[in-house]
């Protein structure tokens, strides 16, 4: 019984809170969602550019290379042209909110 207690207290401390799912109902939380995905790396100090992380989908949206699991069209139709440049710019104007202290 003990044992099982310990076990639950572990399991409990190491993934409360930590997965959660939302329901994304706009344009704008969809590219936040995104955009939260491909910075999560960074955000968690395994690297310093999203592109970096070699388990991101980011490089195939970045690169234009070949997609298997990904489909970066959607993502992309959001942006001027399907400009990768401007998608780039959206996804690291997310690593300044990391930078500033007090945020």
């Amino acid at each position: 019984m003990r044992s099982t207690i310990i076990k639950n207290i572990t399991i409990l401390g190491l993934f409360q809170d930590r997965y959660y799912c939302e329901l994304i109902l706009t344009d704008a939380q969809m590219l936040e969602a995104i955009r939260y995905v491909h910075l999560n790396p960074v955000r968690a100090k395994m690297v310093k550019k999203p592109e970096a992380y070699e388990w991101s989908s980011y490089f195939i949206y970045m690169s234009g290379g070949k997609e298997g699991f990904v489909c970066s069209n959607r993502i992309l139709s959001y942006f001027k042209d399907k400009n990768r440049e401007l998608y780039k710019s959206y996804v690291e104007s997310g690593t300044l909110e990391l930078s500033t202290p007090g945020v």
